[in-house]
């Protein structure tokens, strides 16, 4: 019988295997980078191209990603917890509904401008809590909320400039004059049929703190009464739903304000999914063209700069330059990723691709590719 031959493995050819060590060299040698840009195929310099605009996108990506509607009550909640869950169990000891259907929400009260619910301190006569439900849409809503924000309450003081006791008179600059620097706003929340807004003040101040102001909706809020969501999430030691008629809301147990505001801090991320998912991609996007627009750029430049009589690269075509930028993106786009992590939503972490890049192939047309003297 015939014997079988046995298939011999063709060796690297020298070409092929110095591709492969400039693409591992050139991520500290820029004339390695040179080297591939004159040598490797096409497809290799794209492969390159895309790993780097791609890399320096993690960060961000991940950031905006790790993004919630309650991020901006994570560090205080300036009275908004004790607010939110006296006026979830007074509106429901009262017989009302605020029920989501379709990513719409009712309130079974007519809709005013006057708030649904206010909580005063009986100390101090001093409003620390509103709850608004308006019907209006579109800029008409906006309109309502730029008044809500900008109202403010009279403080009152006595000869020595120390509060005695507040007001729940709204401030009118026309009527009193001399109570300009004697004005706070509490922590607020207004609720409508398409979005709701949120904003937390500083006691006793005007100073507003954080706020979820724009973009969020009731289209990933579950279908049902929020009263009823949050009042059955309130139970005791022993995991039995409360009965709200037993709860005082002038001593509001620990207990009861934390598992109420839990409820309302899930429907605050839900109503933030939507503009979240639209913040992530289109940012991602945005800087997936800044990236590519400016490697090709500086591709650019580099067959202008070598354009010169003196230079001896003059012979390298804009193909070949445009390449080289491709192999020399790698290693800013390595560095980039690790300061986008270690500066996390910092414009340095987000932009250190496009400053890094940019050094390095200007240190490349100085260096390897400058003319000759």
């Amino acid at each position: 019988m015939a014997k079988k031959l046995k298939k011999t493995k063709k060796p690297m050819s020298p070409k092929t295997k110095n591709i492969a060590i400039n693409s591992f060299k050139g991520i500290i040698s820029n004339q390695a980078c040179i080297e591939n840009g004159k040598e490797a195929p096409w497809w290799l310099a794209i492969l390159f191209l895309l790993v780097s605009i791609l890399i320096p996108l993690i960060p961000n990506f991940v950031s905006l990603n790790n993004a919630y509607g309650a991020s901006f009550v994570s560090n205080a909640t300036y009275g908004l917890d004790t607010g939110l869950a006296r006026a979830s169990i007074q509106l429901k000891k009262d017989g009302k509904t605020l029920n989501v259907e379709n990513g719409l929400l009712s309130y079974s009260d007519t809709a005013s401008e006057d708030p649904i619910y206010s909580y005063t301190d009986a100390n101090t006569n001093r409003y620390t809590f509103l709850m608004y439900f308006s019907d209006y849409q579109g800029s008409e809503l906006q309109n309502f909320v730029n008044k809500i924000v900008n109202q403010k309450f009279i403080l009152n003081k006595d000869a020595d400039g120390k509060t005695v006791a507040g007001s729940t008179t709204i401030y009118n600059p026309e009527l009193d004059p001399d109570k300009k620097e004697a004005t706070y706003t509490p922590s607020f929340v207004i609720l409508s049929p398409s979005t709701l807004v949120a904003a937390t003040y500083k006691a006793d101040t005007t100073t507003r703190v954080a706020n979820t102001f724009g973009g969020l909706d009731w289209n990933n809020t579950p279908n049902g009464d929020l009263l009823e969501r949050i009042t059955s999430a309130i139970k005791d030691e022993n995991g039995n739903v409360i009965d709200i008629n037993t709860i005082d809301l002038e001593h509001l147990p620990t207990q009861v304000t934390s598992q109420a505001f839990g409820v309302w801090k899930n429907i605050f991320n839900e109503t933030f999914l939507n503009q979240k998912n639209t913040n992530k991609w289109n940012t991602t996007l945005i800087y997936l063209g800044v990236y590519t627009g400016l490697t090709f750029f500086l591709g650019l430049m580099l067959f202008l700069l070598t354009r010169s009589k003196t230079n001896p690269f003059r012979t390298l075509n804009f193909w070949v330059t445009q390449k080289i930028a491709y192999f020399l993106a790698l290693t800013p786009a390595i560095l980039a990723l690790i300061l986008g992590f270690v500066m996390a939503g910092n414009i340095i972490g987000q932009m250190a691709f496009v400053l890094l890049l940019s050094l390095r192939v200007m240190w490349a047309s100085m260096k390897q590719l400058r003319p000759v003297a």
